[in-house]
This record gives structure tokens, C-alpha cells and sequence, in this order.
């Protein structure tokens, strides 16, 4: 069930340190149709003479009337017909129609949803097997539409239970911060779960975080695969070293982890953003990874022990463990290119690198011969 609180009206200017998109433009307001009715023209009445009186008077002479500059005086014996005077309903212009959000698809009004923060479950929490949580994300709504019988929309990675479209159970005005909510239900088997949603209008089109509207409000868990949640707090017991590249069969690239780092901080650098220094624990912490992915043949997140991105990284010695974000990628005939290029298009991959707050990175290359297939591993985070 989804929950939206209104938090703020009418904000002409936003302060938080947050990244929210510019609108697209004023749309132009709706015009009425219809021409104003010009004022009726006067008519003269056609009696020139008053009438005998009811009491048998002599009739006595007609006043004479002085024409006004809005009468004409009628010279023509015959009586002139009255022109018909336009009837109050023919007068009234057409009413220009109320503005609905059926106006979005006709483009009379924009669709624009910034995202501000989690409220709850930060990427990476803990969540035990079969647990229920909500996750909530707090938004703007930046565009000219207002958000009226609107839903969420799940529309990739794991439901968790979701459905397929929460609605929205009250109206977000342009300019209105609201909280908006899912109920989640964790897997029953372990590992780590991405879950992503867009807003939906009355029409059924789908928007979402700008710029460019498409990209998802999104929840990372990372799930045990012993039912018991994941303690970051410390190391779990007798936690292995990292396995060296070699170990069942695997290869290295140098070349290829130095490639991948010229990538991301070229992309950093067109941003404004520093460059990304190289960081031993964060070496080994993704080289130990990308070989666990080769020998088992598999790619995700949570290690065939157990293990987690930040708990990987906390085994390792990295003092500021729980700022640590994993980007993974596995494919035949793997390069740099073909991962950074996947990262860069993936909102959360791309959010990775291109993080503000990251100043150290780890990259590993592994070569499973085998099967040909390569797998990449980056461990982004800041001192």
C-alpha cells in the first residue's frame, strides 16, 4: 500500500543540496474559443402616437421624441421589425474547459519528478529473508501537472512482492514535496536485490527521475543467504583472504582495470568532478570478487560465502567501509568498453561513478578461459 505526505506547498526556491531538474518550460495556458458577442443594436420602438386613454379623453398629440445618437428615427409608416436581441445563452462566450491531467498527453502540461533522498532503507541495508519493510523516497514534484490518481509502477529489477502499481492516495501540486512509499517483502533466498519504480499518470505514461525522465526511484537490500541479516558491524568469523587471480584457472588484464579507470574519471572530469584515485584495499576487495563471480559463474553482489560489498571491503582493513558502492558486470567477450558502457547507461551504475563524494576506486579484471567470459568489478568510496 502506498502512502504520499504532503510536506511542503508552494516552494518558489529549493535549498537542499540535492540535485532536482530544471522545468522544461511554461506551458501556454489554454485559450477561450469562443468571440466576445458585440453589444446589441438599438431599435426604435414603432408606436408614434400615444393611444386614447381608458376614460374616453380626446387622444392628445404625440410628444415628439428627439432621436438619440444610439436611435434611428423611423420615417417609413410601415413598422420597422425589431431585430431579435441575442439571448443571454448566445451572449455568454464558451467556457474555457478546466484543466485536467488529460492535459499531459496533449502536452498542455509537463511531467517532472525529482528525487531527494531515501527516508528509509538506504542502499545496502540488511533486510532478513521473508521480512516485510517499506521503503519510502522523498521527492518534488518539478513539472506543471499536478499529481492526481497517479501510481507507483514497478518497472525492473526484483518486485519484492510489490504490485505491479501502487496508487497514489493523495494529490501532489507542482512545487509539493511528498514521501512516497512501497510495502516490500525481502526474497527467501540470499544475495543482494534491486528493485525500480517510475510514476504513472491517468493516461498510463510512464515518467521518471529527471533529467530526461528516465530514471527510477530505486531500493538496493542485500539479503543472507542464511536467513540472518548481514552484520557490516564487524567482519564475520574466519572471513577468507582474497583469492589470488589464478585460482581455478582465472586471468588478469592490467591493461584492461587501467582503461576502465581512464573511463570513469575522463566522464569525471566533463563533469566538473576530480579524478578518482586507485586505493589497495579496494583493489583487493574487487579482484577477491571478480574471481568468486569466475569460479562459481555467476555475477551479482553477495559473495558465494555470504559476504557483501561493504563487508568485503571492512574485512580488508578500509577504514570507511560503509561508504563503500559496488558496480559488477559480466559478459562473453567482456572489455572496458562494453562495461563502462553498461554502467554508464544504468542510473544506479552511473550514480556510482559519477558520486560526488567518491574519491577512491578498486577495479579488478578476471578471465574465466573456459567460457571466455570476463568479469568486471569496481569498488568506489571515499576516505
Amino acid at each position: 500500500m502506498l502512502s504520499v505526505k504532503r510536506l511542503i506547498k508552494g516552494l518558489g526556491v529549493v535549498t537542499f543540496g540535492l540535485f532536482v531538474a530544471a522545468c522544461s518550460g511554461t506551458p501556454t495556458p489554454s485559450e477561450a474559443t469562443a468571440i466576445s458577442t458585440p453589444p446589441p443594436t438599438a431599435v426604435v420602438a414603432s408606436h408614434t402616437a400615444t393611444p386614447a386613454q381608458a376614460d374616453g379623453a380626446a387622444p392628445t398629440e404625440a410628444p415628439t421624441v428627439e432621436p438619440t445618437p444610439t436611435e434611428v428615427t423611423a420615417t417609413d409608416p410601415t413598422p420597422t421589425e425589431p431585430t431579435p436581441t441575442p439571448t443571454e445563452e448566445s451572449a455568454q462566450p464558451t467556457p474555457t474547459p478546466e484543466a485536467t491531467n488529460d492535459s499531459a498527453a496533449a502536452g498542455e502540461c509537463t511531467n517532472v519528478l525529482a528525487f531527494f533522498e531515501d527516508v528509509t532503507i538506504p542502499d545496502g541495508t540488511p533486510i532478513k529473508q521473508g521480512e516485510t519493510f517499506v521503503k519510502t523516497w522523498r521527492v518534488r514534484n518539478e513539472g506543471t501537472c499536478t499529481w492526481r490518481d497517479y501510481g507507483l509502477v514497478f518497472v525492473g529489477g526484483e518486485q519484492m512482492n510489490a504490485a505491479p502499481v501502487t496508487p497514489m492516495d493523495i494529490v501532489v501540486a507542482p512545487g509539493e514535496i511528498a514521501n512516497l512509499s512501497v510495502e516490500l517483502t525481502a526474497p527467501k533466498r540470499g544475495g543482494q536485490y534491486i528493485g525500480q519504480w517510475q510514476l504513472q499518470d491517468t493516461n498510463g505514461k510512464r515518467f521518471g527521475v529527471s533529467p530526461g525522465s528516465n530514471g527510477t526511484l530505486f531500493t538496493i537490500i542485500e539479503v543472507n543467504f542464511s536467513g540472518t541479516e548481514i552484520s557490516v558491524g564487524a567482519p564475520p568469523a574466519n572471513q577468507p583472504t582474497a583469492q589470488p587471480i589464478g585460482t581455478c584457472g582465472t586471468r588478469g588484464n592490467g591493461g584492461f582495470e587501467s582503461t576502465v579507470l581512464q573511463r570513469f574519471n575522463a566522464a569525471r572530469a566533463g563533469a566538473g568532478l576530480a579524478p578518482l584515485s586507485l586505493s589497495d584495499p579496494l583493489i583487493a576487495a574487487a579482484s577477491r570478487h571478480s574471481v568468486d563471480m569466475a569460479c562459481a559463474s555467476y555475477i551479482g553482489h553477495s559473495g558465494t560465502d555470504g559476504s557483501s560489498p561493504k563487508s568485503r571491503v571492512q574485512a580488508l582493513g578500509f577504514a570507511n567501509w560503509n561508504s563503500a558502492v559496488e558496480n559488477v558486470y559480466g559478459w562473453s567477450d567482456a572489455t572496458p568498453d562494453t562495461a563502462f558502457d553498461w554502467w554508464w547507461n544504468s542510473p544506479i551504475h552511473h550514480a556510482a561513478i559519477m558520486n560526488p563524494n567518491h574519491s577512491l576506486v578498486g577495479i579488478s579484471y578476471v578471465l574465466d578461459p573456459g567460457s571466455n567470459t570476463g568479469y568486471f568489478t569496481a569498488v568506489f568510496a571515499r576516505p
